[in-house]
């Protein structure tokens, strides 16, 4: 399951615009993983060092915390420190040792289990950036996590990073090329998330252009990473420049990461026919699928293909049940998919999908279709020769009675090669 990390800043209109949108009825926090609070500072001239939010973000910070605790109870919260470039003093590792002890007790006092370091402008050799690491992990334990935000590898051993460091943010932006530069640095890709900078003072800088997030998403599809990073929460109701729409950029992540259509986007739809992408970044077909995964209750909830080695999104809500996940004998592949379409509740959607393979294998049914009326059938059948490589379709978030909403597959449709 890919996850969202975004960061909110307190200490200028990013945050007062924020606020302003949850007054306006927006839930900026709801479908999000991990929420990186910016910045925390090393205290000027405090002996030992210590950690500390200074005294004009208290209050936005405590406010930040509490809201989104309150859209989101199991989101994980953390404190995000200013440029590394700022614990210059940190010079010995007596300083980072002492610095380090004052981190748990800085994040038991905010309600906070985790620490991120903007790792920019970095003034610590190899060696000092390792044992900071190596304390800081020490001090906050397993229970807690470790983050740095990263625009180079500077400093960074491999081998430390992926043992000590929980969460490792490549500041790619508008660079993608760079999640593959810390890949093959060796930093493990289970731990890397792709950074997209929703800033957008300067057009000319603004990335990504549009407010579209595809190539990203596509980036940490095809690399296997573990989900994406925003600098930093964007709303509509935007501090900069240039009123560009920003809040549409955490609705398309909500997308990709939780298969969130909800009323808060409109509907959606979905493509994965050319998911893949060349080294150029231009769309490729996509390989036969070899295992799929299938969410279900009354009607069906979400799909998930994966072709070889691309492992695909999943397309609607994680409600309902995850039937056992299909996996295709080699050389068998999919060539027929039925079901029923109708209305459940007064909604239209997919009720039900069955799947047959060449070698004559079934799966499914997957949909009770309990409390469904107008049952239409529908069939989906590859020519002699070919098989179904993708899914097409569209999803829509349905409320339920004493319970939140789910997300499920509107209408579907399947591409052939």
């Amino acid at each position: 399951m890919y996850k969202t990390i975004q960061t909110v800043f307190v200490g200028d209109g990013n945050y007062n615009n924020l606020m302003n949108s949850i007054k306006g009825g927006q839930r900026p926090f709801k479908y999000m993983d991990y929420l990186y609070v910016a910045f925390a500072d090393l205290k000027p001239n405090s002996n030992p060092p210590q950690i500390y939010f200074k005294s004009e973000y208290e209050q936005n910070v405590r406010e930040i915390i509490a809201e989104a605790k309150k859209q989101n109870p199991s989101l994980i919260v953390f404190a995000q420190v200013n440029w590394a470039s700022t614990l210059a003093p940190l010079d010995t590792e007596a300083k980072i040792e002492a610095f380090a002890k004052s981190i748990p007790p800085f994040l038991k006092q905010y309600g906070l289990v985790g620490i991120d370091f903007d790792w920019e402008q970095v003034p610590f050799d190899i060696n000092l950036a390792s044992y900071l690491f190596t304390q800081v992990k020490t001090q906050i334990g397993s229970e807690a996590y470790l983050s740095i935000s990263a625009d180079k590898t500077t400093s960074l051993k491999p081998s430390v990073v992926n043992q000590y460091v929980d969460i490792v943010n490549v500041q790619s932006y508008q660079r993608l090329w760079l999640v593959d530069e810390f890949i093959d640095f060796g930093i493990d890709k289970n731990k890397i998330y792709i950074g997209i900078a929703s800033e957008n003072d300067d057009p000319n800088a603004f990335y990504p252009s549009g407010g579209g997030v595809s190539d990203y998403i596509n980036k940490c599809v095809d690399t296997g990473t573990a989900g994406l990073y925003l600098w930093r929460i964007d709303n509509d109701d935007t501090d900069h420049a240039i009123n560009v729409p920003r809040y549409t950029i955490t609705k398309q992540i909500w997308q990709f990461t939780k298969g969130t259509m909800a009323t808060e986007i409109g509907g959606g739809v979905f493509e994965d026919t050319n998911m893949r992408r060349d080294a150029k970044g231009n769309p490729q077909a996509v390989p036969p699928i070899t295992e799929m995964i299938v969410r279900y209750g009354n009607v069906v909830n979400a799909i998930q293909t994966i072709n070889g080695d691309l492992k695909l999104p999943q397309h609607g809500g994680y409600s309902g049940i995850a039937a056992p996940t299909i996996k295709l004998d080699e050389g068998d592949n999919i060539i027929e998919v039925s079901g029923y379409t109708g209305t459940w509740f007064g909604w239209n959607c997919v009720l039900q999908l069955m799947l047959t393979t060449k070698n004559g294998k079934t799966y499914g049914p997957y949909g009770s279709m309990a409390d469904a009326s107008q049952k239409i059938p529908f069939s989906f059948k590859a020519l002699t020769g070919q098989s179904i490589v993708a899914f097409k379709g569209t999803l829509i978030s349905i409320p339920l009675k004493d319970a939140p909403e789910t997300t499920v597959i509107e209408s579907l449709s399947v591409s052939f090669a």
